[in-house]
């Protein structure tokens, strides 16, 4: 998004592909608070959950700046300034969700907790 503004970027593909991987994070947020574990497996499959939710609202933020339009319009520096902290948003909250859902495998593979 902070590629060179004479660029126009695919305006439809950037907001149709953000909605459905916010839509995709929400499904995993969902799946995570519904898994049978216990115990720390548990505890951390929660956090992987709540994380996946922040992910999945700094990504259905980044589609409402650039909607399913086409257009020849290029986005304004701010648009890309805004969109690029979005993603940057939901790559920091999907970073945080993987290493939790990593220390709930240790966990289980650990038999601590199942």
């Amino acid at each position: 998004m902070r590629g060179d503004p004479a660029i126009p970027p695919n305006r439809y593909g950037a907001g149709q592909l953000a909605a459905s991987y916010a839509q995709t994070r929400s499904y995993a947020a969902q799946y995570l608070r519904g898994i049978p574990f216990q115990g720390e497996a548990m505890r951390f499959a929660l956090l992987a959950s709540e994380a996946y939710e922040q992910a999945s609202e700094a990504l259905s933020e980044f589609s409402a700046v650039v909607p399913f339009m086409r257009t020849a319009d290029a986005l304004s520096q701010e648009q890309c300034e805004k969109c690029a902290g979005y993603l940057e948003q939901a790559k920091a909250f999907e970073t945080a969700a993987i290493g939790y859902l990593e220390k709930a495998i240790n966990h289980l593979e650990k038999g601590n907790s199942l």
